[in-house]
């Protein structure tokens, strides 16, 4: 019987403190996906114990003998939008294990910055292809690709183990979060006194993968993935102003700082802000679209950013 490829789901529940311990989520921890898990998530082992050199008297290598290291890359992408009430959204666990720490506030949740190794992790349960992928000690990269008037998207590319074996399994009945998705318009998006007519962007609050940790003593090879280093950067493309209204070359000339801020969506308990997101610019390039003069910008957050869900 052929499997249907758009049946398919996600499920994610924080570990706590025990990190790769599978922390069974259900279907009232599933997130939305906003493409399909089908084409997004890769299997794949760290080492494939290839013998190609081994001697057999043949020129024909050796088979290998058993991988080990078994491994899962899974981009997740979801319809930003609140959970409609004082408490976090459905894809918060993702934003933990992407090294963002949760900091549950007055009527707001704030994710982030990156700013030491992570903390949190996440078991995954992956529904796709007609199979359960269980994917435990994920961590990932958060990123948020900016495109004006769609609805907006957050991208987690996370990574995980795999220790027990995919199985056959149907998509369970998931709840979701019924709020309405965000789109990229009336976003308030400023840097520092400008206002730029922008078209996209993107904003990456790790700017690197986390790292594979190898370990001896671990069960398949694999320690931990994990953040050793961060580079969180924001890029857009927006209208080019007159450089008294705002002049990028003197900014990289002088190394000014200064402070992004947008905010997305107008309901309460459905809003995404960016907040303290302090830039220095790394590069600015001009473009032409649609025959007008625009800027290609890309700065370097130079302490961190926070996200906040209000």
């Amino acid at each position: 019987m052929p499997q249907i490829f758009r049946l398919d789901g996600v499920q994610a529940k924080s570990e706590g403190a025990s990190y790769s311990v599978d922390a069974s989520p259900t279907t009232t921890d599933a997130v939305r996906i906003a493409r399909r898990l089908g084409s997004q998530i890769e299997l794949d082992y760290e080492w494939e114990n290839l013998r190609d050199e081994v001697a057999n008297n043949s020129i024909i290598p050796v088979d290998p003998a058993l991988p080990r290291g078994r491994k899962a890359k899974v981009t997740i992408d979801w319809e930003v939008k609140g959970a409609g009430s004082d408490v976090p959204p459905e894809a918060a666990p993702l934003y933990i294990a992407c090294g963002l720490p949760e900091v549950d506030g007055a009527s707001m949740v704030d994710y982030g910055p990156l700013t030491s190794g992570t903390k949190g992790s996440a078991t995954i349960y992956c529904y796709a292809h007609g199979l359960l992928i269980p994917v435990v000690g994920c961590r990932g990269r958060f990123t948020w690709p900016l495109v004006v008037g769609e609805v907006a998207v957050h991208r987690f590319t996370m990574y995980g183990m795999v220790l027990v074996d995919p199985s056959d399994a149907s998509v369970p009945a998931n709840s979701y979060d019924t709020s309405e998705p965000i789109a990229g318009v009336n976003t308030a998006l400023t840097i520092g006194s400008w206002t730029p007519s922008w078209i996209s962007g993107e904003l990456d609050l790790a700017g690197v993968d986390p790292a594979l940790i190898r370990n001896g003593n671990a069960t398949d090879g694999i320690g931990s993935f994990d953040f050793g280093t961060s580079d969180p950067s924001f890029r857009l493309m927006a209208q080019k102003d007159a450089l008294a209204t705002y002049n990028p070359m003197a900014d990289k000339k002088a190394q000014t700082a200064r402070t992004l801020a947008m905010t997305w969506g107008s309901a309460q308990f459905n809003k995404v802000k960016v907040v303290a997101a302090p830039l220095k610019i790394r590069a600015h390039r001009f473009s032409d679209n649609e025959g007008f003069s625009y800027w290609d910008l890309s700065y370097r957050v130079s302490s961190g950013g926070i996200l906040r869900f209000d």
